[in-house]
Order: structure tokens, then sequence, then C-alpha cells
């Protein structure tokens, strides 16, 4: 306990040193700046310039055998792939899953990542009945490997509680995956919603079940809304793009 406070009290000393003494500060999200802002930032330091992808590599491929292997039944394949943590949301998710089943029987579910409320996830799976609906894949999958994944599946779902980025939703929709986000932080400044996916409200299952089954039965629309996904990716979040708003950051401070 006390390492704990003395590593706080210095985080929260250097931090200060470092934020006054910066030129520029940037933040991945709006609601970073904010932060940055309440933390006594002086908000025209903070400059916002999103986390990029490769959208080189982050693209539709074929994945031959993949999806057999993270579905047990032949209809839909959602996708999540989440630390599974509190902050995920991952319990409505499941319980939205149950529900949305009775509507349209068939509907898969992929569970990618490990963390400390994988027990109990697993444990409130088998509690609904969703045993052969859900597959938890709690092994490594190397990076190279995730444009497969993402490319097996139908709509990705990511139902955070709390989010203050979201990188696997510019990998899924690079992919040309519609996505399906809560309304919080990060997602709200990458999803457009009803254009790429849709937004909800976090912990509701009812909304989630809403836009599961109209992904579901509007199948012609949700793959343009994949598409749309990776142009927007690559206009917005593309490395290259990334790259160039820091340019101007180090450009201007040489300049100074």
């Amino acid at each position: 306990l006390g390492a704990r406070l003395l590593y706080k009290s210095y985080a929260r000393l250097f931090c200060k040193l470092v934020q006054t003494g910066a030129y520029a500060i940037t933040a991945h999200s709006n609601a970073a700046k904010r932060f940055l802002v309440a933390q006594g930032v002086p908000p025209e330091k903070v400059t916002v310039i999103p986390v990029g992808i490769d959208t080189g590599k982050f693209k539709k491929v074929d994945g031959p055998g993949l999806r057999n292997s993270f579905a047990t039944e032949p209809g839909p394949l959602l996708l999540t792939v989440a630390r599974l943590h509190p902050n995920k949301g991952l319990e409505y998710l499941i319980r939205a899953l149950r529900k949305a089943r009775a509507e349209i029987p068939g509907i898969n579910l992929a569970i990618v990542g490990r963390g400390p409320l994988e027990k109990k996830l697993r444990d409130l799976t088998i509690s609904l009945g969703l045993k052969e609906a859900i597959h938890f894949v709690s092994t490594g999958i190397p990076n190279e490997k995730m444009p497969a994944v993402y490319s097996a599946s139908d709509i990705f779902v990511l139902p955070s509680v709390k989010e203050p980025f979201g990188r696997v939703l510019l990998e899924a929709m690079s992919c040309e995956l519609p996505v399906i986000a809560a309304r919080v932080a990060g997602p709200l400044e990458i999803v457009a919603d009803g254009q790429t996916g849709f937004l909800v409200e976090p912990r509701s299952e009812e909304e989630l079940v809403e836009k599961i089954t109209w992904m579901v039965q509007h199948r012609i629309h949700a793959k343009d809304m994949g598409r749309n996904g990776r142009e927007r990716v690559k206009r917005y979040f593309d490395w290259n793009i990334v790259v160039k708003e820091y340019l101007k950051i180090y450009e201007s401070a040489i300049r100074r």
C-alpha cells in the first residue's frame, strides 16, 4: 500500500512537471482532452490525434476454416475482441445474445480475449444455456492473423461501459465489418452512427438486441455499413494520416 501511494504521488508530480513544461500534448480522443483540461492542462496545448492502424494490413481476407472453429451453428457470427474486464460490458452482450436468439435462432458469438472475468462470463454463458452458441478464444492470436478473424465474422460488437478509445473498432471496420458499440468516449468518435454501424446506450441489452437483429435481417445494408467503415478508417485513422498530424506538431515546435 505504501509503495502504491508513493508511486501515485511520484506519477502525479512527474506528470504535472511534464504537462507544465511540454510545448504540446496529444490526446487520442476529445474525451481524453477533456480529462487533461480538467486536470489543469491549458486546452490550447492539447491536440487531438487519434490512434492509427495500417489499413494495408487490416483488410478483408479469406479465412478458410476459421469461421467453423468459432461457430458451432451455421447462423450469423458476432465477434468481440476485448479484455474480459468489467469495463467491457460483456455480460450485457451475452444476455442480449440469448434474447436475440429467441428471434433469430442460430446466432453465434466469438469472444476473443483474456481477463479476470473469464470464469464469471463462462459460468453466465452456461447458466443461460448458451454454451453451444458462444465460443471463448482465450489463447493469444498473433496480430497478423487478426484480419482473418475479423473477416470470418459478420458483425463486430463492443459493448463497453467505459472505453477511452477502442482500437479494435478501427481494425474491425478496416476489415469491412459493420459495428455495434456503446455510446461512450472513444466509440463516439470512431463510429458514424447509422453509416458505419450503430451506437447504443451502455448496459442496454434491449438496444443491443435491436441492432443485432436489424443487421442480421438487413444484410445488404449491413455490408454497405462495413464498406463505409473501411472508407472512414482510411480517411481519418490510417497511419499515413495520423503521422502527418504528428509531423505538424514537431515542425511547429522546431520553428518555435
